[in-house]
């Protein structure tokens, strides 16, 4: 599917349109479902960024984590290349989920192309956030 407008949200059953993910330190797929954009990290480094393209416009209104291996000091960020926007969303344990605690507004809302949602990810060697999934709610703009 080509989303030529920002009236993606308005379709019914789109069902999911991959996104393309630029990784360092790791692999991962991001997906669009709705009002959510769901990024699976794979094999993570304990050390890793990831730029997601956006193909629309959106406002970030919500972010959490599901960690599905024990990651005790993982730290997560969602930010829009240079701010963070949410805060620490690492997943500390098994199958845990995690809930930002805030979201800076005014660094919030990204436009249609500007293809800098990224995705931080740090943590020691053996609290590497490997295969955990974000989950990005989002309000089209």
């Amino acid at each position: 599917m080509n989303i030529l407008s920002n009236n993606w949200w308005k379709k019914e059953n789109t069902g999911k349109l991959a996104l393309d993910v630029t990784a360092t330190g790791g692999g991962a797929t991001a997906f669009l479902y709705d009002n959510m954009i769901v990024v699976d990290f794979l094999n993570t480094a304990t050390t890793a960024s990831y730029v997601i393209t956006t193909p629309m416009g959106f406002t970030v209104v919500d972010v959490h984590t599901q960690a599905d291996v024990a990651a005790t000091g993982a730290v997560i960020y969602v930010d829009n290349g240079s701010t963070h926007i949410t805060s620490d969303v690492g997943g500390a344990t098994d199958a845990l989920i995690t809930r930002t605690t805030s979201i800076v507004d005014s660094a919030a809302t990204f436009l249609k192309g500007d293809n800098d949602l990224t995705i931080s990810a740090s943590a020691t060697a053996t609290a590497a956030p490997a295969n955990s999934k974000v989950i990005i709610s989002i309000k089209p703009t």
